[in-house]
C-alpha cells in the first residue's frame, strides 16, 4: 500500500490508500501488508493498526491523534529524509517486531509517544526525539553508522529512555538525557563518545564501558541504580554529580574516572 493524498488522513479508510501489489480484501493495510507513507503525506493512526513493513519517505509522517492507540509493524520500520512520528501520550504506541532504520542523509524524529524496538536499531543517519512524553525501549543493540546520529536530550525523566542491549557508537553524535539500562548485561562500544545530560540508571545488570580513551562516557549528573558499571581497558568516564550505583568496579589497568562536578560529590 502506498498513501495517495496529502492529508493528515485517517489509516482505516481505503480511500487514503493505493494498493501498488498484490490482492486485498478491504483496501485497509493489516498486518500482513507493506506500507509507504509518501513524502508529504501525514496518516492518522486512529485506530488500532498494524502493517508489515513501513516506510516513511520524505516530509511523510505517522500521526497518533488519539490516546489508546496502538500502531504494531511486524516487521521493519524505515526513516529517511525528515520522516516524523508524532503524538502526545504514553498511550499512544508503536511497536516494531523488526529492525528501525534511519538512512544515510536523515534527519527523522519521533515524538511524544511510546516506543518498543524488538530488533536492532540502526542509524546512517540522524534521529531526533523531541518529546519527554512516552517511554521508548530498545530491545537489541543501537548502532550508530559512520553519519548516523542521535539526539535525547528532551528525554529527562527516569525509566523514559530504555536499552536492553547496549549501544555502538560510530557515529557522529550520540547525545542523551535520561538514561537507563536494564534486562540484559550489555556495554556502551564503539569509537565516538557518548553524552547523558540528566542521569543514568543501571537495574540489576552490568554495565560495561567499552569505550577507548580519549573517547568517553560523560554523565553529566547522576551514575544510579541497583546495577554495577565496570570500566573495561583504557576506558574513560567523566561523573558530574553522584555515584550512587550499587557497584562502580574501576579495577581494569588503566582506566581513569573524573569526578568532574562543580560542587560536593558523594561516592
Amino acid at each position: 500500500f502506498e498513501s495517495n493524498s496529502v492529508g493528515p488522513a485517517n489509516w482505516n479508510n481505503a480511500a487514503n490508500w493505493n494498493l501498488i501489489a498484490g490482492v486485498d480484501g478491504d483496501g485497509i493495510p493489516d498486518a500482513d501488508d507493506d506500507v509507504i507513507i509518501l513524502t508529504g503525506h501525514t496518516r492518522n493512526v486512529n485506530v488500532n493498526s498494524a502493517c508489515n513493513n513501513l516506510t516513511i519517505q520524505g516530509t511523510g509522517t505517522v500521526n497518533f491523534p488519539t490516546n489508546t492507540r496502538t500502531l504494531t509493524v511486524n516487521g521493519n520500520l524505515l526513516m529517511n529524509n525528515t520522516a516524523s512520528i508524532t503524538g502526545a501520550s504514553n498511550s499512544r504506541i508503536l511497536n516494531v517486531s523488526g529492525t528501525l532504520y534511519v538512512v544515510a542523509g536523515a534527519a527523522a524524529d519521533i515524538g511524544g509517544i511510546q516506543v518498543n524496538i524488538t530488533g536492532t536499531t540502526t542509524l546512517d543517519g540522524g534521529l531526533t526525539f523531541n518529546s519527554n512524553t512516552g517511554v521508548k525501549t530498545f530491545q537489541s543493540l543501537v548502532t550508530l553508522n559512520a553519519a548516523g546520529s542521535w539526539t535525547s536530550t528532551n528525554i529527562t525523566t527516569n525509566n523514559n529512555l530504555i536499552f536492553q542491549n547496549g549501544i555502538f557508537n560510530n557515529g557522529t553524535l550520540f547525545a542523551a538525557g535520561d538514561a537507563t539500562f536494564n534486562t540484559n548485561a550489555q556495554s556502551i562500544s564503539g569509537t565516538t563518545s557518548v553524552s547523558f545530560a540528566n542521569d543514568v540508571t543501571v537495574t540489576g545488570i552490568t554495565v560495561t564501558n567499552d569505550l577507548v580513551s580519549p573517547d568517553n562516557v560523560t554523565i553529566t549528573i547522576d551514575l544510579q541504580g541497583t546495577g554495577t558499571w565496570t570500566q573495561a581497558v583504557n576506558s574513560l568516564l567523566f561523573i558530574g554529580d553522584d555515584a550512587s550505583i550499587t557497584n562502580l568496579t574501576a579495577a581494569a589497568n588503566p582506566n581513569t574516572v573524573t569526578y568532574n562536578g562543580i560542587g560536593l560529590q558523594n561516592v
